[in-house]
């Protein structure tokens, strides 16, 4: 059996708390956060969230947010049986002392469902809010003027849960080659984990803090990344955003944000193909992966049309 936490540590709720669950991931809590303005409407008063320590920096500003209580469990590298049994029963054996948990490790098939998945954890949770509704927030703490607010900045990540979602073969040289050739005067810098593989040519930034990379995207020209945090952190900070999409659904997973979103590549595949495309897809994941030529198509749009920053 599945253990998330030692069966006798209880976390530190008390019956007045309303808490949110939700241990990882970094992209998944952010987008969380468009859920606790009707969360804290519906229950006067801000939430007690409950997450791991790489997620808590989301959190710690967010005025609907009175207090994050840290999990000490790692995210798993696979979501077993087990763990999806564990995750379950997680407000029974460590929140029993809370008010309300709303538990957002939900089994939910998103196969038959057109909706976003926040949108499907709206549902769940009875919350009246439609996908095109829900804005997702990032609150740092302002700091002053950078001395590199006068640079033309292209941010790039490599990032993504999983080695399935990062762009194949070559593509990255190919794009770099293209900034460099026809915008030599742009900054790239590489944002993500320090696990992220490196992307040839870009400066490594690398393991730089959530609200750093907040800060360097809310200036950025234009930000080219795989489905990852940093997807869905760049449009928080209303960042021109390349989403590189593999094997995971756009539908599904895109960045919540307003503004210049532009989704490249993606399929979504079914437990059992049902048609050539979908077999192709489940065969051969590859081909669910922009080109090249896509991909610049679209950076350009960024770097070419001011107005969209």
């Amino acid at each position: 059996m599945t253990s998330l936490l030692s069966p006798r540590e209880d976390l530190e709720v008390s019956p007045t708390d309303v808490v949110v669950l939700l241990l990882w991931h970094l992209g998944d809590v952010l987008n969380s956060t468009a859920l606790l303005p009707a969360l804290a409407q519906r229950h006067n008063g801000a939430i007690t969230f409950v997450t791991t320590r790489p997620c808590a920096p989301i959190l710690e500003n967010n005025p609907f947010v009175a207090r994050v209580v840290v999990a000490k469990v790692d995210a798993p590298s696979k979501l077993t049986t087990g763990m999806w049994r564990a995750l379950q029963e997680f407000p029974q054996k460590h929140l029993s002392r809370a008010g309300t948990v709303y538990n957002l490790h939900l089994p939910i098939n998103l196969d038959h469902s057109p909706r976003h998945i926040v949108g499907c954890w709206a549902m769940a949770l009875g919350l009246d809010i439609r996908d095109e509704d829900l804005r997702p927030e990032f609150y740092p703490i302002q700091r002053g003027n950078d001395p590199h607010d006068r640079e033309r900045i292209v941010v790039v990540g490599a990032g993504g849960y999983g080695a399935e979602k990062r762009w194949p073969g070559d593509r990255w040289p190919s794009l770099m080659n293209f900034l460099r050739q026809d915008h030599p005067g742009v900054r790239i810098l590489q944002l993500g984990t320090s696990n992220d593989p490196l992307i040839e040519g870009a400066e490594d930034s690398r393991g730089m803090t959530i609200e750093g990379s907040f800060h360097v995207l809310s200036r950025a020209a234009v930000c080219v990344t795989h489905d990852s945090f940093l997807a869905h952190l760049a449009p928080v900070a209303r960042c021109p955003t390349v989403v590189i999409y593999g094997p995971t659904s756009p539908r599904h997973f895109r960045p919540l944000s307003p503004g210049p979103v532009f989704l490249t590549g993606g399929y979504r595949i079914p437990p059992r193909p049902r048609s050539l495309g979908h077999l192709s897809a489940w065969l051969l994941p590859n081909l669910c992966f922009p080109s090249v030529r896509r991909v610049r198509k679209y950076v350009e749009r960024c770097l070419s049309e001011r107005s969209l920053r």
